[in-house]
């Protein structure tokens, strides 16, 4: 409602208006509107004609080339760390022998300028917005965030280690390159975030992940604890590693791999009361358990299928906020000339075009209501819309005079013509008109003829 009052509209043709909204508080300055749409998660906000305009807006003028220049650039350096990983560590004697040695520290290098530029460009961000913003931007935001940092210091471990331990141990630098392969491996999932087809599904496991998951092993750990205390003490072992080993093997059986051979020793001396805990412990954890869980994923999957769009434009919203923040100010103000435009005091605004398509059905209504109010009977002109009503001509007449029925209709094509040409199809005129260039020739047409009637007919 603010944000329709604080409107200017800059001209109307017909059923197509366009609307200047200042961009101030809204899509400018911190903290502002969208930017609380996407921390608070509020979807059904964006559903909104003019925040869903502003966004798509947004993504097709840069975001989606941005997000594809970046995977392309991630996918590269993803190839180069695998072809790395797959070559023998060689010190420099090895290689002036060998040229072929040469290859993985060419490879290390290109991978730790990658990680060294996205590292700088991290600290710049969360310098420039502070931890809280930085982290408090919502599931893809913080995502995209704590993977880059993650892969960041583990190709800056990795380095370490092998500038202190060489290529002879290499226990700990292994470690970190797992690190660094996983985290390259999941920044994928950032960029499935941004399209349709993929983000659905990510968001659905990222939301399992963070609730199910937890709720379900919290449940499950008090049967396993308690299942393998009552095993332990039947056993007559004494020490941690003998519990901890019971425990390890209920777990298994969760998993669906059931070693009921460690327990052969306790069923030996305890038959009954061991096969009763052990008939307890898988009638509870992998019928009852494992069910529930599976029906709370089930519910959590249906429950985010059911409104998958607000979802997904949830989370490219915040994906373009990631690509937003990561910009320099200079970049940012150079993208925001694309889509802004400046009122006549120089106000920074987002312009909106609108089709009503009631326009001319209430046009139609007024024109059939003054003429039963005069008593006078045109007829009923099916798409003879006067084109003059949107350019203020008194009364709604047209310039060109009436005309009868059954005569070719130059203004409703007219009409039709500029309603797909003049206008930006949105959510409620889907699929986009193919044939908008054609529409554009016959609208010209039809202007001519219109002139060329009116200079062989004018009006009085």
């Amino acid at each position: 409602h603010v944000l329709t009052s604080k409107g200017k509209q800059l001209w109307a043709y017909g059923a197509v208006t366009c609307t200047l909204y200042p961009v101030e508080s809204l899509d400018e300055g911190t903290p502002n509107a969208l930017q609380d749409i996407l921390q608070n998660g509020r979807h059904e906000m964006l559903v909104l004609p003019r925040i869903r305009r502003l966004c798509d807006t947004k993504w097709e003028v840069f975001g989606k080339k941005r997000l594809f220049q970046r995977l392309l650039k991630h996918c590269l350096v993803l190839f180069i760390l695998q072809f790395a990983l797959m070559l023998p560590r060689a010190t420099m004697g090895r290689a002036h022998t060998d040229w072929t040695m040469l290859l993985r520290p060419l490879c290390e290098c290109v991978v730790l300028c990658n990680a060294m530029c996205k590292g700088v460009t991290e600290v710049k961000e969360l310098a420039r917005h502070g931890i809280m913003e930085y982290f408090g931007q919502g599931k893809a935001f913080v995502f995209e965030n704590v993977c880059s940092l993650l892969n960041c210091m583990a190709v800056c471990g990795a380095c370490a280690c092998r500038a202190c331990n060489g290529i002879e141990d290499t226990g700990m630098e292994n470690i970190a390159l797992v690190l660094v392969s996983f985290t390259h491996w999941l920044y994928l999932a950032w960029f499935m975030l941004g399209f349709q087809l993929t983000g659905p599904f990510i968001i659905s496991a990222i939301e399992m992940l963070a609730t199910d998951i937890p709720a379900f092993l919290m449940a499950v750990s008090v049967f396993m604890g308690a299942f393998a205390s009552g095993m332990y003490i039947l056993s007559n072992k004494v020490g941690l590693h003998f519990w901890m080993r019971d425990l390890e093997v209920c777990l298994m059986a969760v998993l669906g791999d059931p070693q009921m051979e460690h327990f052969e020793g306790t069923l030996d001396v305890w038959p009954l009361v061991a096969k009763v805990f052990l008939i307890l412990y898988m009638i509870t954890v992998s019928l009852v358990m494992l069910n529930m869980l599976i029906a709370k994923m089930g519910s959590t999957y249906d429950r985010i299928s059911q409104q998958s769009e607000l979802e997904w434009l949830l989370e490219r919203g915040r994906v373009l906020s990631s690509i937003e923040h990561e910009m320099s100010a200079a970049e940012l103000a150079k993208c925001r000339e694309l889509y802004w435009v400046k009122d006549e005091n120089g106000t920074d605004c987002f312009q909106v075009k609108d089709h009503d398509p009631e326009h001319w059905v209430r046009m139609q209504e007024k024109k059939k209501k003054r003429a039963a109010e005069t008593g006078s009977n045109k007829g009923d002109y099916g798409l003879c819309m006067p084109l003059a009503a949107s350019r203020g001509t008194p009364n709604g007449a047209s310039p060109w005079g009436e005309m009868p029925p059954g005569e070719f209709c130059i203004e409703g094509t007219m009409s039709i013509c500029s309603a797909v040409v003049f206008s930006d199809w949105d959510a409620d005129f889907e699929p986009r008109c193919p044939h908008k260039q054609f529409l554009m020739v016959c609208y010209y047409c039809c202007l001519l003829l219109a002139w060329l009637r009116y200079a062989a007919h004018p009006a009085p």
